[in-house]
């Protein structure tokens, strides 16, 4: 299901690269298979060729989508260039040696199965069953509850922000308050709560 999950992210405008100390021209026909650029040919390079200079990888890391023969050190190197780039990165991996980019990744992704003890301490993330495409289900997951989010925060703000401005107001002015605090204890309960139980489910 890699090719699909990958189809996916496509879609959904996150781009994925393949990482790997394996020869390039392996890692790149495992690319070909998956699809990992959909129709486009995937850009693969070799690690020892990558500049030591942060700023110069991050140029270089955004025309290439497969690297091979990556040691340790670069790959942690690869995650700070690609933050140079304002590019929000998550990291996958399972050995001792991807401990520090997990670490250094925004979201750090380790194998549960088949990850060292290292990978699993430095990630944000463990997936129980080593599956990639359990990581799409979780970014589907965590968009829904961003959104529901957004929804209840547009719907609390403007209610609340309007029965605490009359109240601000009237204070001001010197006037009689006009909505009780039993008056907007209803308003809250029934009305408030109604709505947020709609939006809710």
């Amino acid at each position: 299901d890699a090719e699909a999950t990958l189809a996916w992210f496509r879609e959904q405008g996150v781009r994925c690269r393949i990482i790997s100390g394996d020869n390039p021209v392996t890692v790149g026909a495992i690319a070909r298979k998956v699809r990992l650029t959909g129709d486009a040919e995937p850009r693969f390079m070799d690690a020892r060729e990558l500049p030591a200079d942060i700023t110069e990888l991050a140029k270089v890391l955004e025309n290439v989508d497969v690297l091979g023969r990556v040691l340790p050190d670069q790959k942690k190197a690869i995650v700070q260039a690609l933050h140079l780039g304002d590019h929000v990165v998550a990291m996958t991996g399972d050995g001792v040696n991807d401990a520090p980019a997990l670490k250094r990744a925004d979201v750090g992704i380790a194998m549960g199965l088949k990850g060292s003890q290292a990978a699993k301490e430095a990630a944000d993330l463990v997936l129980a069953d080593d599956n990639f495409a359990t990581i799409a289900a979780a970014v589907r997951e965590g968009r829904t509850v961003q959104d529901n989010l957004r929804k209840v925060i547009g719907f609390e703000i403007p209610t609340s922000a309007g029965e605490a401005a009359t109240v601000v107001l009237a204070l001001l002015l010197g006037l009689a308050l006009p909505i009780t605090a039993i008056q907007i204890l209803w308003v809250n309960l029934i009305t408030g709560i109604t709505l947020g139980l709609a939006l809710a489910f």
